[in-house]
């Protein structure tokens, strides 16, 4: 019966990591659905993100938005952000390794 548990914790993480991409993918479309006014808000990132596990290097040509989506094992993703802001911005996500020590 020990046997059990190990699987199902891994099926557990398994799930959750698989919520997690797919809230990483719909915060790559509202992020870019929200540039493309010209602005991007802390506000707009924060709801995209859907959550405070979130920063933003805003430097020219692209920005960096890494964020963190919480679960039994975090997954962390890095969003870069072209420059200017408007209906021709790119959003790539890319998830990272490990989620960066200094994270919020």
């Amino acid at each position: 019966y020990g046997y059990a548990l190990p699987d199902s914790w891994r099926e557990t993480v398994e799930r959750e990591q698989a919520r997690s991409r797919q809230m990483a993918a719909t915060t790559q479309q509202k992020l870019t659905t929200g540039a493309a006014d010209g602005s991007l808000t802390d506000e707009e990132i924060r709801e995209a993100v859907g959550g405070p596990g979130w920063e933003m290097q805003r430097t020219d040509p692209v920005w960096l938005l890494r964020a963190r989506f919480d679960g039994t094992e975090p997954i962390c993703f890095s969003f870069e952000i072209t420059t200017p802001l408007g209906p021709a911005t790119r959003v790539t996500a890319t998830e990272l390794p490990t989620c960066p020590p200094d994270l919020p």
